[in-house]
Protein backbone atom coordinates (compact mmCIF):
# COMPACT_ATOMS: atom_id res chain seq x y z
CA UNK A 1 0.00 0.00 0.00
CA UNK A 2 1.35 3.63 -0.87
CA UNK A 3 2.38 6.02 1.72
CA UNK A 4 0.05 8.32 0.16
CA UNK A 5 -3.13 6.06 0.64
CA UNK A 6 -2.08 4.97 4.30
CA UNK A 7 -1.92 9.19 5.70
CA UNK A 8 -5.47 9.54 3.50
CA UNK A 9 -6.40 6.86 5.42
CA UNK A 10 -5.51 8.20 8.51
CA UNK A 11 -6.68 11.65 7.74
CA UNK A 12 -10.28 10.23 6.82
CA UNK A 13 -9.98 7.99 10.04
CA UNK A 14 -9.02 11.24 12.04
CA UNK A 15 -11.39 13.71 10.77
CA UNK A 16 -14.49 11.12 11.40
CA UNK A 17 -13.42 10.76 15.20
CA UNK A 18 -14.09 14.63 14.97
CA UNK A 19 -10.60 16.09 15.04
CA UNK A 20 -10.32 19.55 13.29
CA UNK A 21 -7.82 20.38 10.32
CA UNK A 22 -5.38 22.02 12.32
CA UNK A 23 -5.49 19.06 15.07
CA UNK A 24 -4.94 16.15 12.14
CA UNK A 25 -2.09 18.20 10.34
CA UNK A 26 -0.81 18.51 13.85
CA UNK A 27 -0.72 14.99 15.27
CA UNK A 28 0.42 13.31 11.68
CA UNK A 29 3.19 15.93 11.04
CA UNK A 30 1.94 17.37 7.44
CA UNK A 31 0.70 20.53 6.82
CA UNK A 32 -3.15 22.06 7.49
CA UNK A 33 -3.52 22.58 3.57
CA UNK A 34 -2.47 18.95 2.59
CA UNK A 35 -5.26 17.82 5.09
CA UNK A 36 -7.89 19.80 3.69
CA UNK A 37 -6.99 18.98 -0.39
CA UNK A 38 -6.80 15.28 1.47
CA UNK A 39 -10.26 16.03 2.69
CA UNK A 40 -11.72 18.20 -0.43
CA UNK A 41 -10.94 15.35 -2.47
CA UNK A 42 -12.80 12.33 -0.71
CA UNK A 43 -16.10 14.84 -0.37
CA UNK A 44 -15.46 15.52 -4.47
CA UNK A 45 -15.76 11.87 -4.61
CA UNK A 46 -18.16 11.59 -2.31
CA UNK A 47 -20.75 14.07 -4.12
CA UNK A 48 -20.12 12.60 -7.76
CA UNK A 49 -20.53 8.89 -6.76
CA UNK A 50 -22.50 9.31 -3.32
CA UNK A 51 -21.90 8.43 -0.03
CA UNK A 52 -22.57 4.81 -0.49
CA UNK A 53 -20.33 3.99 -3.19
CA UNK A 54 -17.60 6.33 -1.45
CA UNK A 55 -17.81 4.68 1.14
CA UNK A 56 -17.85 0.87 -0.32
CA UNK A 57 -15.37 2.09 -2.61
CA UNK A 58 -12.77 3.01 0.83
CA UNK A 59 -13.80 -0.21 2.26
CA UNK A 60 -13.18 -2.37 -0.79
CA UNK A 61 -9.99 -0.64 -2.07
CA UNK A 62 -8.32 -1.96 1.16
CA UNK A 63 -8.60 1.16 3.49
CA UNK A 64 -10.67 -0.97 5.81
CA UNK A 65 -7.81 -2.92 7.41
CA UNK A 66 -5.45 0.50 6.70
CA UNK A 67 -7.86 2.36 9.23
CA UNK A 68 -7.57 -0.27 11.68
CA UNK A 69 -3.70 -0.46 11.63
CA UNK A 70 -3.97 3.67 11.66
CA UNK A 71 -5.74 3.38 14.68
CA UNK A 72 -3.40 0.96 16.69
CA UNK A 73 -0.36 3.31 15.47
CA UNK A 74 -2.20 6.49 16.55
CA UNK A 75 -3.46 5.48 19.47
CA UNK A 76 -1.72 2.98 20.81
CA UNK A 77 -2.23 2.03 24.40
CA UNK A 78 -5.30 3.97 24.62
CA UNK A 79 -8.20 2.19 22.49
Amino acid sequence: MAKGEFLRAQIVMLRGLGYNQNEISVKLGVSQSTVSYTLREVNQKAREEGDESTYTTVIASGYGPVIVKAAGILFSGRL
